[in-house]
């Protein structure tokens, strides 16, 4: 038996032998070890040689290329039985044409990767990649064990699938209190089969989800003891929707006694039509110049905007009676001229007041599961529809890489992304600063003029 590294052993593998053609570039090779007799009677003497095959076998890639060898595979016939049979390939996946790196070489990239591209690196067609995909994830699947979070983040997305006339309707759940990741991903949204399902559920105490009054219902019959917690943006986003509602009124007005004038309206940017919607503290100088151009020669614009602002500052309370006591002046006090686009506003929190204020006894948001969502949404559109087996799948088995880094200051280990390297002539080397300790000791200034990356 051959030693498993040697000069004629291009494929790395114990007991092979390879040839390069000088001319093609082609590589063949065969495996030495061959057995004595036959795998079914057992016979030594009426077992013979009898013929080669040659086939094509994929390798994993090599220098970025697929690495396809020709294997010369010997037969065998027993004249005891009467019966043929192939020299076996211990390293050969039996279902595929291909050895065993090179399948598992697919099985652990195809959860960040797509399908076409691992075909487009092995050498294989797209729909092997596909299956072997199917049997990992199935094996990966059985044995992730699912464990109720303490605190549950819930939110819907809509995917679309190849076939379908309509996107699918699923249900993300995270875990907010560990971060861990998805904690599962559910077909049709039904969250009172996978709430009732779970043994530990009892271990549930928070509950972080939009105004879904589905969502509210199970987790209302299942834990009634969780605390549900209304995502705050969930909320923005219903005021920001009755601002372009104003806005879009307006237009359409506007656009009607132009028609009647035989005149012809400027066209809107969208920067200057999300202007209204930004918050007063982020706006630069140029933005108040222009927000205060439009508020000025628009009564209309300035009530929703001034309705959107206060209903803003309701975020800024620092406990609860001040939050609701705040919401019930705003409500009391909206402008006649918006109060129809707003005024649905002040139904939906009062139909969800115990849950939306409820953030002031648990300040968490669902944004982790947002961004979760939005992960979804990126691997939907880069596999250009993936089913829901395999949408899952790749949610679900998807490795969480988070590199970490501790700030010089705080001693605190924060992302990198939230981590700079500041250089600084008096200091010597470059220290490691999160943001906050760069606000604290006021150096905002080498934060980022001094920073450099790794």
């Amino acid at each position: 038996m051959t030693e498993p590294l040697n000069d004629n052993n291009a494929l790395r593998l114990f007991g092979w032998e390879t040839e390069n053609d000088p001319v093609t570039g082609e590589v063949s090779g065969r495996y030495l070890p061959e057995p004595v007799s036959c795998r079914r009677c057992g016979s030594l003497d009426g077992f013979r040689r009898h013929g080669r095959k040659i086939t094509r076998i994929m390798h994993t890639p090599s220098l970025g290329r697929p690495f396809p060898f020709q294997a010369h595979i010997q037969r065998y016939k027993c004249y005891d039985c009467r019966r043929t049979s192939m020299q076996p390939l211990p390293h050969v996946d039996p279902r595929h044409r291909m050895t065993i790196k090179c399948a598992d070489y697919i099985a652990n990239r195809c959860r960040e990767r797509t399908f076409v591209e691992l075909a487009r690196d092995t050498g294989v067609d797209e729909k092997t990649v596909r299956n072997i995909c199917f049997v990992r994830f199935g094996r990966k699947l059985h044995e992730r064990q699912i464990r109720s979070p303490v605190m549950l983040g819930i939110d819907e997305v809509y995917l679309k699938e190849p076939g379908r006339r309509y996107k699918r309707k699923c249900s993300v759940l995270s875990d907010i209190s560990g971060g861990s990741g998805y904690v599962d991903l559910i077909d049709g949204g039904n969250v009172n089969h996978w709430l009732w399902k779970r043994r530990d559920h009892h271990r549930i105490k928070v509950v972080l989800m939009d105004m879904c009054d589905s969502y509210r219902r199970a987790v209302v019959k299942i834990l009634p003891d969780a605390k549900i917690v209304v995502d705050r943006f969930h909320v923005a986003k219903k005021v920001n929707e009755a601002l372009d509602a104003v806005r879009n009124a307006k237009r359409r007005k506007d656009l009607v006694v132009a028609e009647d004038a035989g005149k012809r309206l400027p066209r809107i940017k969208r920067r200057d039509r999300n202007i209204l919607q930004i918050s007063r503290h982020k706006l630069s100088a140029k933005l108040w110049l222009k927000l205060d151009g439009i508020l000025k020669n628009n009564p209309l614009f300035f009530a929703a905007w001034y309705t959107k602002e206060s209903f803003y500052d309701i975020w800024d309370a620092k406990s609860r009676q001040e939050a609701e006591a705040l919401f019930d002046v705003w409500k009391a006090n909206i402008p006649p001229l918006v109060e129809k686009q707003f005024r649905e506003v002040a139904k939906t929190v009062e139909r969800w007041r115990q849950e939306i204020f409820a953030y002031w006894v648990i300040p968490v948001t669902n944004a982790y599961t947002e961004s979760l969502n939005r992960m979804i949404k990126d691997m939907n559109r880069e596999g250009r529809g993936y089913s829901f087996r395999n949408m899952r799948a790749k949610a679900l088995l998807r490795e969480k890489k988070l590199i970490t880094a501790t700030c010089d200051d705080c001693k605190m280990e924060k992302p990198m992304s939230r981590i700079k390297w500041v250089h600084l002539p008096e200091t010597g080397p470059p220290t490691a600063q999160c943001r906050k300790c760069a606000k604290h000791f006021h150096i905002e200034d080498e934060f980022n003029d001094h920073s450099v990356s790794l």
